[in-house]
């Protein structure tokens, strides 16, 4: 993972004002990188019941769930499509396979070779399909509090560099996350 690039991400990422560009910017920034399959980032909300969560009977707690805001990917199969945020993942409830543990417990996760470390498989299908090799996912925090979870699924071996240049970036990200979030979404969504 090219480490200059991350940080041209994180320049352009600070400059904007809008926390939806800024969330699309990251996705499809990261996903420039040749090896990188998939970027997507959740926010962390209340939850909302029209809304489908298809993991809900799996999730503890159903007074908030990570929302899928963002998605960019170069899949395999050419007629998928991955910028989608409505999936079977559009809402992931905390404490629910890797992306919901990283939601409640605030730790990153690093899965090097997925062939090696599958506990973390929910479709392994998919993962074969599209030659999912690894796995970084890290949680946006800002002051100890939980925003969201930025994940990213390679088809090239991540290394414990790559994931800490991740981390640096993600905390970068948080801040300007934190401060958009909070401008742009009305004060009645931002309450628990």
């Amino acid at each position: 993972m090219n480490v200059d690039f991350l940080k041209d991400v994180a320049l352009a990422v600070a400059q904007e004002q809008h926390l939806e560009t800024v969330m699309k910017m990251i996705v499809e920034g990261i996903n420039e990188e040749p090896d990188v399959a998939l970027v997507r980032l959740w926010i962390l909300e209340s939850e909302d019941n029209s809304t489908e969560c298809h993991l809900r009977p799996e999730g503890p707690n159903e007074t908030r769930c990570l929302h899928l805001v963002a998605s960019a990917g170069h899949p395999l199969n050419e007629h998928e499509d991955w910028s989608r945020l409505n999936g079977a993942f559009g809402r992931v409830p905390l404490g629910v396979g890797k992306i919901g543990l990283i939601g409640q417990s605030g730790e990153s996760i690093l899965i090097p070779d997925i062939s090696v470390d599958q506990r973390w498989v929910v479709r392994p299908e998919w993962v074969k399909q599209e030659a999912i090799r690894s796995f970084a996912g890290h949680p946006l925090k800002f002051r100890k509090e939980i925003l969201g979870v930025l994940g990213v699924f390679s088809r090239a071996q991540l290394t414990e560099n790559e994931f800490g240049w991740l981390r640096t970036f993600r905390k970068e990200l948080s801040n300007v996350f934190k401060q958009g979030y909070r401008k742009s979404v009305p004060e009645s969504r931002t309450r628990s």
